[in-house]
């Protein structure tokens, strides 16, 4: 795994709270329930257990909601005709939700990462039944090394094992008309600012195996997983 490395998109936007880039919501994520059972570490003593899969919205039923599989996304129009979104803008309070989930800052992306004992064994791009995205394994790993693809039922054993899968679902800047990359490029919100009108995320290129440390506007649509603290 590359050195992270700080990118900057470019992109300007007024910062609110949103679901829709025209449309204000504060999220109401306190019920939700499903966590993976592995633990990873994000800092010399913190440790976090990731949800079963990414944020998603309803815009039908109007509720939040995981993903069924760590490997789903949603394609192109973001909504698809079950009517269910899973790119998000980023939050005034950085999707700290409540005392169960939150989303890591920037520094705990980085240390998860490029810092963890044996890191550069645990972390790697694959792809899941052709679906590309980054596999990031437990601390207490002791399963076979991560290979590039995978099928279902080999990532079934990986992922009772503990391991996490991000799927690479693309995104859509603020400036932009449409979702792009899919398949190809994840972008992953953190819970840290970088100014008015920025804020962290990570950057994954499948086909690099890259994991950058980027920054983008506020109002830019990317992918959210929320993570719970390990007592």
């Amino acid at each position: 795994m590359k050195k992270l490395f700080i990118i900057l998109v470019a992109a300007m936007a007024t910062l609110f709270v949103s679901c829709e880039k025209d449309k204000t919501a504060e999220p109401q994520l306190n019920n939700l329930t499903g966590k993976l059972h592995g633990v990873f570490s994000v800092s010399n003593t913190d440790k976090v257990q990731f949800s079963q899969g990414n944020l998603q919205y309803d815009t039908y039923a109007k509720k939040w909601q995981f993903a069924s599989q760590q490997y789903e996304v949603q394609g192109a129009n973001n909504v698809t005709e079950n009517g269910v979104q899973d790119l998000f803008t980023w939050t005034t309070d950085g999707w700290k939700t409540d005392d169960t989930w939150r989303v890591l800052s920037s520094q705990e992306w980085n240390y998860l990462i490029n810092e963890r004992t044996n890191h550069q064994n645990l972390v790697k791009t694959a792809r899941i039944d052709g679906t590309m995205g980054l596999v990031l394994l437990p601390d207490n790993w002791s399963l076979n090394p991560l290979t590039s693809t995978y099928t279902l039922a080999q990532w079934q054993t990986l992922e009772e094992a503990g391991a996490v899968f991000l799927p690479l679902a693309g995104l859509q800047l603020a400036d932009a008309d449409a979702i792009s990359a899919i398949g190809t490029i994840g972008a992953y919100w953190s819970s840290t600012s970088r100014d008015q009108t920025l804020a962290w995320h990570i950057y994954v290129i499948g086909v690099t195996n890259t994991t950058q440390l980027a920054s983008s506007a506020k109002q830019s649509l990317l992918s959210i997983r929320l993570v719970t603290d390990v007592e």
